[in-house]
């Protein structure tokens, strides 16, 4: 991850580098690196094409102001996937990892998992 403009940062958005340091303890080491043949695949990976094909549950989360993995691709992934579910929040990537955006996020991927999976009986 690197800042806008910073000569081989893959990606390099405006929030890229800042987003994914507000995921790490200060304290843990981490290599800021990835291999090349991670990003030479990147545009051969198209989940939608095999979207129809799925025979489970799928929920699909995006951020309206995503400038990292736009909500286009999702939503159309949602759309055709039989049993695709999507739902879209306010806020860019990073949002639904800390904070506010977290609150958001985690009650509808409960519900999801409670009402695909089956929520426990009562004791």
């Amino acid at each position: 991850m690197g800042r806008r403009g910073e000569q081989g940062a893959v990606p390099a958005t405006a929030d890229a580098y800042e987003g994914m340091q507000r995921l790490l303890p200060a304290d843990v080491p981490y290599d800021n690196e990835v291999s090349a043949r991670v990003i030479l695949s990147l545009p051969f990976f198209r989940a939608v094409v095999a979207a129809p094909r799925l025979t489970c549950p799928l929920l699909v989360q995006v951020m309206d102001h995503d400038d990292l993995t736009r909500p286009g691709p999702a939503a159309a992934l949602a759309a055709a996937a039989p049993h695709g579910e999507l739902r879209a929040y306010g806020g860019g990537h990073w949002d639904p990892y800390v904070g506010e955006g977290f609150d958001q996020v985690v009650p509808d991927q409960i519900a999801f998992l409670k009402r695909t999976l089956g929520a426990p009986a009562a004791p």
